[in-house]
């Protein structure tokens, strides 16, 4: 589960090239993500972005996250 990642409602696919372009630059790896992908968690608000869940392929690419 990652928070403060900011909501996109134009773009379905913002919060995948968010997460992915983080771990990019901030750990130096692209993971995977299995076919069940990711979704946000809770009601949008306009207060504070929804937490995003996020699945990897395999536990081994969650460790070195």
């Amino acid at each position: 589960m990652i928070s403060g990642i900011p909501e996109n409602d134009d773009d379905v696919n913002d919060d995948e090239c968010t997460f992915l372009k983080l771990c990019e630059e901030n750990f130096s790896f692209k993971p995977t993500l299995s076919r069940l992908g990711y979704r946000r968690l809770g009601k949008q608000t306009n207060e504070q972005p929804r937490k995003l869940l996020v699945h990897l392929s395999s536990e081994n690419a969650a460790k070195v996250i």
